[in-house]
This record gives C-alpha cells, structure tokens and sequence, in this order.
C-alpha cells in the first residue's frame, strides 16, 4: 500500500529473474518477513549477510528440494523512520547472486571417467 511505483518495478522484475532461477516459483524472493523450520536451516551456511541472505537461504532450500510456502501479506510504504537498504549494493549484490546461481545451475557436470579395467 502506497509503495512508490519505482519501488514495485525493481521488487517485481527481480522477482521475474529470480523465478527463472529457482526451481519453485515464488511470488516474492526480496521479503525480509520469512518463517523457517529451524529443522530445515540450521545447517545452512551462508556467505551474504543481511537482505542477500534471505534470498541465499530460499536458493540453498530450493537447490534441496525443499517445500517452500509463501502466505499473501500487504507490503506497506515505511511509516517511520528511514530504510537501512542501501538501494544500489542490494541490485548489485541480486544481480552478482542470480549470476551465480545460473553459472552454478547451467554448468555441465565433468564427464563419467571410465573405470579401469584389469585384463590380466
């Protein structure tokens, strides 16, 4: 509600990337509101921190296989105070991560090495 259009159009096209790159598609990858089974990520390691690290953690559960659930909520324009994202870095740092993670998806596994055989 009341979120600026500029704002809804970043959200949604990284939205778009990110549903190329994922397995299960999500309305949203950028919520910072996320409950998880603590089961499911307590041995998950991440190397991004703060707003990456939420869409790192949904991309490790993916690359597992596991259920992600998503419930509708209202995302509403801040009331107080100002925003800690530093809007720039946080493109910058979807976009190097979904560049990861197609390099990492779409790389060719090493050819089957044939096992020896003994012919004596």
């Amino acid at each position: 509600m009341n979120v600026p259009g500029w704002r809804l159009l970043l959200s949604k096209g990284l939205s778009f990337l990110y549903r190329r790159a994922f397995h299960q598609k999500l309305h949203t990858y950028t919520s910072c509101f996320r409950v998880y089974r603590r089961s499911q990520v307590k041995d998950i390691v991440l190397r991004e921190t703060g707003f990456l690290g939420v869409a790192e953690t949904l991309i490790q559960l993916d690359r597992q296989g596991k259920r992600i659930v998503e419930h509708p909520a209202v995302l509403e324009v801040r009331l107080l105070g100002q925003s800690k994202m530093k809007l720039l870095r946080t493109i910058r740092g979807h976009l190097r991560l979904l560049g990861s993670m197609f390099l990492t998806r779409n790389r060719a596994a090493p050819p089957a090495v044939p096992a020896a055989v003994d012919e004596s």
